[in-house]
């Protein structure tokens, strides 16, 4: 909820709460799968609201929390969330498109008058509905008296839905109709303060459309006769094998550290699998960019691979066997040098020790007269690769050990050995344990042409691709945070240049999540309006990209095999400077022959967040620079003493 209070100060502590709900509603749904559930809720249900809760939280991170909308207006009514009602109407200051006044109007002013009090309404409507939508959950699991919200909050989820269309189409009237107003210019990019104003009130009114669809669903859920049911496990089995539930995790003091790994081998591929994908230009963009028409033919011929052009001989079939083979046994030679195979040795070992005095004739009988296997069996139950353990774990482990066992020893003497005696001290032992589980807590497309736009599936893919590098970003710092308990014999680890580093990662992904929703709206095509222009800027913008991702590799290949950082790397602020003036220049050219488009809706949101992107892709070129700071803060830099003695 907090998210939804604007304006404030841009807090990243509390973007990072956003963040970490994220990802735990992914673990909530993800537990809730994999055991054995008696729920009122589904669980086709329960990913669907996870899906819905994530792209509200999702569009909240996008909203721009500082804004002067609500400063610049002389008088607007302060409309408060407890005195919404069913009657929102909103009356704009023109009329017909055309201005009240014959006196043109400062267009920051204008917007701020015509959208501030919509604004304002969307906001408080917004916000009652996830609140809303929460107590109508609550109710649903029937612990919203031991877990809030207080029954203050309302539940009449169709009231509330009502409320936030009607705030929903009163805004769309008076941003259409304001959209077409004659006093807005018509190229806002040369008004940084009026597109700032756009680039707070859309994500604003994107963040309003999944609440309301999220309170859609819940109000469907609402409707629906509920009973406790039975859940069966539906988990994917595969995928379910690299993951434990919360009593797991809470058991061994946290999550293992093969989930870790499988994470980070997930995010590798993810990279890979991008990394992999080649720009294959259209037919349009070869008819444009080709200089010559003749032998337009064979350019647009489809182009076979080398593998492709001849069929397949033995000698190549054989030649590809042996390459997979040999792919096969590098992969399996690195497989022991991971933590799995060092982690089966270890336990190996200790187990083969312990066993030992079974099979020495000294040392059998009295083994077996001790039922000392147990000993055996209890090391191969408590070892496992985990990653989160503290001293406190140990204590708390040690002291219910010695309690356990001089309770089992007088539940022993109380029944001679009777097993529902046992039972019953054994049940009854169990409610503190219980106590305790549930007291205790451990720490755990850039450029697209007309007819080329994103399709719902692939924009679907992206945010999915959003989600789990969000993901990863959470795993790697609850591993620094472990790092603190870990035993080094190289001395004490540093861990605030990671920190900065990691901190400096995220950002960047930011303001890469910045240009991917920018993108969605961008439609480059409607600024270019000839294929001249777009010739001129190909090359700039190929290589601003370029130096950007040649960064990037470098500094990753750096800190993967720890190798210093070259003191000169190809300047990403250079190149994007003079993708700026090539742009600056030819929309100079377009507004002296009188090339610039009719203002429209379109046009306007192309205008709007063709300028987001563009300050998303500076901000990235800043972050950069923070990046090569911190990595040769943490493997050194290349400096001329090395150079020379190599």
């Amino acid at each position: 909820m907090n998210g939804l209070v604007v304006p404030r100060p841009v807090s990243l502590p509390l973007n990072r709460d956003l963040a970490w709900r994220f990802v735990d509603n992914s673990d909530a749904v993800r537990d809730f799968t994999l055991d054995l559930s008696f729920s009122p809720f589904l669980p086709d249900e329960a990913r669907a609201l996870r899906n819905l809760i994530q792209g509200v939280i999702r569009a909240t991170l996008a909203i721009r929390p500082e804004t002067v909308l609500f400063d610049l207006t002389d008088s607007m009514d302060s409309v408060s969330s407890e005195n919404l009602s069913m009657n929102i109407s909103f009356r704009p200051v023109f009329v017909n498109g055309a201005a009240a006044s014959h006196n043109r109007q400062d267009p920051c002013l204008l917007v701020s008058r015509s959208l501030a009090g919509p604004t304002r309404h969307l906001i408080d409507a917004t916000e009652v509905a996830v609140r809303c939508a929460d107590a109508v959950i609550m109710d649903i699991s029937g612990h919203r008296k031991y877990l809030g919200p207080p029954y203050s909050v309302s539940s009449d989820i169709n009231g509330v839905l009502e409320i936030l269309k009607t705030a929903i189409i009163s805004f769309d009237e008076v941003e259409e109709a304001l959209i077409n107003h004659p006093d807005l210019p018509a190229n806002s990019t040369d008004h940084p303060d009026l597109v700032d104003l756009f680039l707070f009130i859309n994500p604003i009114r994107q963040a309003a459309e999944r609440v309301q669809a999220l309170t859609t669903k819940v109000c469907e859920m609402q409707q629906s006769k509920r009973k406790w049911r039975i859940n069966l496990p539906s988990y994917p089995f595969l995928k379910s094998l690299q993951r434990s539930n919360a009593q797991l995790r809470h058991d061994r003091g946290g999550l293992t550290a093969g989930f870790y790994f499988h994470n980070k081998d997930q995010l590798d591929k993810v990279m890979l699998d991008l990394q992999r994908r080649t720009y294959v230009p259209s037919r349009k963009e070869i008819v444009d960019f080709l200089p010559t028409v003749e032998p337009l033919g064979e350019a647009l011929a489809p182009v076979k691979r080398e593998d492709e052009q001849n069929s397949p001989t033995l000698g190549t079939m054989v030649k590809k066997k042996i390459s997979q083979l040999r792919y096969q046994l590098w992969m399996l030679s690195h497989r022991l040098q991971a933590f799995e195979a060092r982690f089966m040795v270890k336990i190996t070992l200790l187990v083969t020790l312990l066993s030992i005095p079974a099979w020495v004739p000294q040392s059998n009988r009295w083994w077996n007269d001790n039922e000392s296997w147990w000993t055996v069996a209890t090391v191969w139950i408590m070892m496992h690769p985990r990653v989160g353990g503290t001293m406190k774990d140990l204590a708390i482990r040690t002291l219910s050990a010695i309690v356990g066992s001089a309770w089992g020893a007088f539940a022993y003497a109380a029944g001679g050995g009777n097993p529902f005696v046992l039972a019953v001290f054994a049940a009854m032992f169990m409610i503190p344990m219980l106590y305790r589980f549930t007291q205790s807590s451990h720490p755990r497309y850039m450029y697209y042409s007309a007819g080329d736009e994103p399709r719902p599936s692939e924009i679907a893919k992206s945010e999915m691709l959003e989600g789990r590098l969000r993901e990863g970003f959470m795993r790697i710092r609850q591993l620094m945070e472990l790092t603190s308990h870990e035993m080094r014999l190289r001395g004490p680890f540093n861990p605030v240049p990671y920190s900065a580093l990691i901190e400096a990662c995220e950002q960047l992904f930011e303001r890469l999540v910045d240009v991917r929703q920018s993108s969605v709206y961008f439609e480059p095509y409607m600024l270019a309006s000839h294929a001249e222009s777009d010739s001129t800027l190909l090359t700039a913008r190929r290589d601003a990209v370029a130096a950007i991702l040649m960064n990037l590799y470098t500094l990753a290949g750096a800190i993967r095999s720890n190798h210093r950082v070259p003191r000169y790397l190809p300047s990403a602020a250079h190149s994007r400077r003079r993708l700026l003036d090539i742009m600056e220049r030819v929309e100079a050219e377009k507004a002296g022959k009188g090339k610039i488009a009719k203002p429209n809706k379109g046009r306007r949101w192309a205008d709007v967040y063709h300028y987001a992107y563009s300050a998303a892709l500076t901000d990235i070129v800043d972050q950069l620079q923070q990046l090569e700071y911190y990595t040769k803060e943490i493997v050194g830099e290349v400096g001329f003493d090395m150079a020379a003695g190599s």
